[in-house]
């Protein structure tokens, strides 16, 4: 696993399991630098609990809250 962590809950469903954001550190292999594996509410939630803009506010205050400089944002998988 990814983080070396038994914390992170592994869903094998295409159904959004949470509504907020979790987050899971681990350290790069290479550099030692922190690296910082974030899964957040799932879009389209299926039960309709948030709408799609909900899930960006969710994520957005998040990144403000929780990402200080000097970091940075390097990917987003959707």
């Amino acid at each position: 696993m990814a983080t070396n962590s038994t914390h992170a809950h592994v869903c094998h469903s295409l159904t959004s399991q949470n509504v907020e954001v979790q987050y899971f550190e681990a350290q790069h292999p290479t550099t030692q630098k922190k690296v910082i594996f974030v899964e957040p509410p799932g879009f389209d939630h299926l039960d309709k609990a948030m709408d799609n803009a909900e899930i960006l506010r969710i994520i957005s205050e998040w990144m403000d809250h929780s990402l200080v400089p000097p970091s940075c944002f390097v990917s987003g998988l959707y």
